[in-house]
């Protein structure tokens, strides 16, 4: 990416010193047609021509590029600005570099934030919503917003344009986690077919059963290696009902029955577990 942009900015630098070195000539042309004019001499066809020609190419190639940057530069300054005009001052962050946030997290709104990287918020969903409230600063007055993100924990769960993960309060960050990995209401998105977006939505499920069933396969299950043909029927992909966490498991009908896979483990249904599997996918079939 950064070679491609390199190529670019090389190639409107060429242009652009092509076009000012045609209007320089250009430029020169015109002042001796005006002095050979106005002293009554002859002006050969081809010198007019030449002037005409060079000074509009130079414009065309020199000036309308720089202009139409200066403008470009101009405009985005002010959407950089306006972005963030009506932050106050106590919700902004001030940083030392460009882009870069402190590896031990921030101070916001009087308490200090951490990064909570096992939390992958699926921002694309419709129950993710996420919401201005401030914004970082650097040193070169680049910015980055700071969005409050609707979470079923209850707490103010920082989302930072540009970063993955989440930023909690540091006395919160465990607990946070720890809900999301024990406690979060889940509903469940059946998937038969990647390739095509599905919207067969279950909701209402029993999210004990479907944690319990996961330990269950990495605890009990048979661990295979990826280099095993496993065709899969579908896919059940566990969402917190705020589409802050997500956990997934495949499965297929066996030689032994139903099948269900997550990580590296595969793991043979029977009583309850296969009945709550086939209860999630029965009505889709």
């Amino acid at each position: 990416m950064a070679f491609i942009s390199m190529f670019f900015v090389a190639i409107f630098l060429i242009v652009v010193g092509i076009g000012l070195f045609n209007l320089i000539v250009g430029i020169v042309l015109d002042i001796i047609w005006g002095v050979r004019k106005k002293k009554d001499k002859k002006i050969y066809v081809a010198h007019k021509v030449f002037a005409v020609i060079l000074t509009v190419l130079g414009v065309l190639l020199g000036i309308v590029p720089l202009a139409a940057l200066g403008v470009f530069v101009g405009v985005s300054k002010y959407n950089d600005y306006a972005e963030i005009k009506d932050i106050p001052e106590e919700d902004r962050v001030y940083i030392n570099s460009d882009y870069s946030i402190p590896e031990n997290g921030f101070d916001f709104r009087g308490d200090h934030y951490v990064l909570v990287s096992d939390i992958s918020p699926q921002v694309s969903h419709e129950q993710f919503n996420e919401t201005v409230i401030g914004t970082f600063i650097d040193e070169y007055n680049n910015h980055q917003m700071i969005y409050s993100v609707d979470n079923s924990f209850g707490t103010l769960a920082l989302d930072v344009q540009y970063y993955s993960g989440l930023y909690i309060k540091e006395s919160e960050a465990d607990r946070f986690v720890s809900y999301y990995e024990n406690e979060a209401p889940l509903y469940c998105q059946v998937v038969f077919d990647p390739a095509e977006y599905s919207h067969n939505i279950v909701e209402n499920i029993d999210s004990d059963h479907v944690r319990t069933l996961v330990d269950k396969i990495d605890n009990e299950g048979y661990n295979y290696s990826y280099s095993e043909s496993i065709d899969s029927e579908g896919y059940l992909y566990f969402y917190s009902t705020d589409d802050l966490c997500c956990i997934d498991i495949s499965f297929y009908e066996g030689e032994d029955g139903l099948i269900v896979t997550h990580l590296s483990n595969r793991l043979v249904l029977d009583g309850e577990d296969e009945a709550f599997i086939r209860g999630l996918t029965s009505e889709f079939d």
